[in-house]
């Protein structure tokens, strides 16, 4: 544009001795061409500010799309580490409930305590947690006597425990998109801690 006005200036100083209108005509001119140069700067700082916001709007969508998907992945890892130990959980308590004898009551009882005392306390959920401290605090109680076959009442108590996880799981993904929402137990659970007595009679 500096350019442009120069060679103005000088076509100006050389066509003024020709034509009295033309300083007036250059005024004019000056005139328009500060308003296309101004008009020219305000359009391309629009055009920037605009391409800025939309590219943080972008950014910012990214994002939230980036850490949702995280949250899924990790939803995903922590229901499948759940379902692996409740599983096993689970398992190992209903063969203690149902353990023949006083050596495989024990060998399930073992199994139950390394759970109990490791990985399963990495993703259990207060519910889970609660029921293994009750299953805990009976088994502690039945160490007292270690009657065998198993009081019936850890039967009862073995179901509880897989309700408890069930429920659990169904809570890392809610409503539809888990099939664990629909078939759970309606009634309470069946053993409660004032039971504990029970266990050596």
């Amino acid at each position: 544009m500096n350019i442009l006005k120069k060679l103005v200036e000088k076509v100006s100083n050389f066509l003024k001795l020709t034509d009295p209108l033309l300083e007036m005509k250059l005024k004019v001119w000056d005139a328009v061409i500060k308003t296309v140069t101004a008009t020219i700067l305000i359009i391309t700082a629009v055009v920037g500010v605009s391409q800025f916001l939309s590219q943080r709007e972008q950014l910012i969508e990214q994002n939230r799309r980036e850490q949702e998907q995280r949250v899924k992945d990790f939803n995903s890892t922590i229901y499948r580490s759940r379902l692996e130990l409740y599983s096993e959980a689970t398992d190992v308590f209903a063969k203690f409930a149902y353990a023949p004898n006083l050596v495989e009551a024990e060998k399930a009882e073992l199994r139950f305590w390394e759970l109990f005392d490791g990985k399963l306390s990495i993703v259990e959920d207060q519910l889970v947690k609660d029921q293994m401290v009750l299953c805990g605090n009976f088994l502690e109680r039945w160490e007292t006597c270690k009657k065998a076959p198993p009081p019936d009442l850890f039967q009862d108590m073995a179901y509880d425990l897989t309700q408890a996880c069930r429920e659990s799981l169904a809570g890392v993904f809610p409503g539809m998109l888990n099939p664990l929402t629909s078939g759970k137990a309606t009634h309470p659970p069946h053993i409660t801690p004032q039971m504990i007595d029970n266990v050596c009679k």
